[in-house]
């Protein structure tokens, strides 16, 4: 049994955080819009079936990034974890027990055709690791097989703010990389003993920076990253001190698009933390609510929906010597008392 397993093992022993008031939580995002003062670290959660699995919630004001545990066995619904694919973190788990992460995105000349892939023991229009049979497997691919086999494309990955490149030689599918959790111990597959070191695939841990914080080691896990087509192969075994690898995945709080308001418009809003709606009443008055909103970190927008009413036209008390005002449409009429007429009850008999 490898180190990563022996600690893979430890983590299936842990007892999982009970979810306070029984609160049945899909997400990171969740756990935070529940309470904003949520602390970072392990949490239980549960896939669209209600089955827990463990991910530690790393919780910045309004995002954060979620890991998830490399002894998890269950379907897990990768889309609730992350809302944006434009970058992730890729921490490594040292010999010595230390951790450093290297912030991993697109490269520069792809960037705004393609986001990253992330998949859970799939890879749809990607390809397929070698190690897949060991899965479940977390998936972070790169380019889409389609674009990834064009022979003599510049192609690789970014990895903090520097593109780190390749001419694919062959056209070769590959540009990903593969968490393998491979919970029943199984050979790993032996495609690095003949192929193919390069410096490139050495670049995402050589340039990596030391963790400001630690998560437990049983969320790391085997690893491959194969890059062309000539761009190299790695797995653990091929680093002079790297036991196991995590993936960490982007979330931000948002807040659901008010729905229209009758009688009013409107500029600004959105989902984003910290959008502002403003709203105008077309016509006549504000009822009750608020006119202007803002999406605050519970996922909420602050305050109530406008309700805007039509002018009432009685609202500037027009009738003089004690009149009643009665409202119509787009006027009024004064019921006069006493020894009072006119439209107004100004006139007095």
């Amino acid at each position: 049994m490898t180190a990563i397993q022996m600690i893979l093992c430890l983590g299936m022993l842990a007892i999982l955080p009970v979810n306070r008031g029984q609160a049945i939580f899909h997400s990171c995002e969740d756990i935070y819009k529940h309470n904003i003062k949520s602390q970072s670290g392990v949490y239980s959660i549960y896939n669209r079936i209600n089955q827990p699995y463990q991910v530690y919630c790393e919780f910045h004001q309004a995002y954060g990034y979620t890991f998830v545990a490399a002894n998890t066995s269950v379907a897990v619904n990768i889309d609730d974890l992350h809302t944006s694919s434009d970058h992730v973190w890729v921490r490594f788990l040292r010999n010595n027990h230390a951790q450093t992460q290297t912030k991993v995105e697109q490269i520069s000349i792809f960037k705004s055709r393609y986001q990253l892939s992330l998949q859970y023991s799939k890879n749809d229009g990607y390809a397929t690791p070698l190690n897949a049979n060991l899965g479940p497997y977390l998936y972070l691919g790169f380019l889409p097989a389609s674009e990834a086999s064009h022979n003599g494309a510049t192609q690789g990955y970014r990895a903090n703010g520097v593109d780190y490149t390749f001419s694919n030689c062959d056209g070769n599918q590959n540009s990903y990389l593969a968490f393998v959790f491979n919970p029943n111990n199984r050979p790993h597959n032996e495609y690095h003993k003949t192929c193919c070191n390069t410096p490139l695939i050495h670049q995402i841990v050589d340039t990596s920076t030391p963790a400001t914080f630690n998560i437990p080691e049983y969320f790391y896990s085997y690893f491959e990253m194969h890059m062309g087509g000539c761009g190299g192969y790695g797995v653990p075994e091929e680093f002079v001190n790297v036991r196991g690898a995590a993936l960490g995945m982007r979330f931000n709080v948002t807040c659901r698009d008010p729905a229209p308001v009758s009688n009013a418009t409107h500029t600004g809003g959105g989902t984003a933390f910290g959008s502002i709606i403003r709203y105008t009443c077309s016509s006549g008055t504000l009822l009750s609510g608020n006119l202007e909103r803002r999406c605050v970190e519970t996922g909420e927008y602050t305050g109530l929906p406008p309700v805007c009413g039509p002018l009432d036209p009685c609202a500037s008390n027009p009738c003089a010597n004690g009149g009643t005002c009665y409202g119509l449409e787009n006027t009024f009429v004064c019921e006069c008392s006493g020894n009072f007429q006119g439209v107004r009850c100004e006139i007095s008999r």
